[in-house]
């Protein structure tokens, strides 16, 4: 249980930091727009907490909720299933980089491959924050029942 606890405080840490970083990224790359004279909407702020928890939509918590309970239930272990998370985290980070528009969130292709491969990373990071945040309290709710 003390291991679940630990890793569900280190999990939201990366899903913040991971939320952080997009946001600070965007905003970087705005001002340097600006300073270029290209007109830009509003600058990102860092989001509430009810944007925070709407990030990834509730459907998609409550569906990947069950589904770690169910590889509990499965008798997989904790680390199938963070490595499990892993692995989805990637897939998803990946599809959200190359399904977004330059300007929301993505680099633009015409940016250098670091900045690319650090934005890939934050949205790896981002999926992998929420997925074991999910994982370690599924742990933690089915332990306590």
């Amino acid at each position: 249980m003390a291991i679940a606890l630990i890793g569900l405080c280190a999990s939201v840490g990366l899903y913040l930091s991971a939320i952080y970083g997009i946001e600070w990224s965007s905003s970087r790359r705005i001002k340097a727009a600006e300073s270029r004279g290209i007109a830009v909407d509003a600058a990102p702020s860092f989001p509430t907490a009810a944007e925070i928890v709407r990030r990834h939509s509730i459907e998609w918590a409550i569906g990947f909720a069950v589904f770690f309970i169910a590889l509990e239930v499965a008798d997989f272990s904790l680390w199938q299933r963070l490595g499990i998370a892993v692995i989805l985290a990637m897939t998803f980070g990946s599809m959200w980089l190359a399904q977004t528009e330059p300007g929301e969130g993505a680099p633009p292709t015409n940016h250098s491959m670091g900045s690319n491969v650090w934005y890939w990373l934050l949205a790896v990071g981002d999926w992998m924050g929420f997925l074991s945040v999910l994982c370690f309290a599924t742990e933690i709710l089915v332990r306590a029942a």
